[in-house]
């Protein structure tokens, strides 16, 4: 008979992007081309996995009907990413042409251990006493 082993993932991803254009004619010599933006880049992963032996019957074999419990593992990981554009365009009679840009990025990482140790988290029976969130 194999002995059950279960494992779980879910992975989510959203990127929200925004942005604003200017562009403008001073007494028709002088433009001026102005861009301003974000994005973020949002991530989250979450694992659970778990293993367990010595069932009373092999039709109900899910992990919380083990008589043992071999293991169980989990974690989650979060990260988002931030990032900021400003860019400014000038020209002159479309000759002479200035510009620039800045681009800023943040990164924020946030890893936390869901379920590492076993003890404490099953009754008797193997049956979840403790949320694990």
């Amino acid at each position: 008979m194999v002995e059950p082993k279960k494992a779980y993932s879910e992975y989510n991803k959203l990127v929200w992007s925004n942005q604003l254009t200017y562009k403008t004619t001073i007494q028709k010599d002088h433009n001026l081309d102005a861009l301003v933006g974000y994005e973020i880049d949002s991530k989250y992963n979450d694992f659970l996995s778990g293993y367990a032996t010595n069932f009373l019957t092999p039709i109900k074999n899910d992990i919380a009907n083990g008589q043992t419990l071999e293991s169980i593992d989990g974690s989650s990981k979060r990260s988002r990413m931030v990032s900021y554009i400003t860019r400014l365009n000038y020209d002159y009679k479309n000759k002479y042409y200035l510009g620039g840009a800045i681009v800023w990025m943040a990164v924020h990482v946030c890893t936390e251990i869901i379920a590492g140790e076993v003890s404490g988290l099953f009754q008797e029976h193997g049956v979840l006493s403790k949320r694990i969130s």
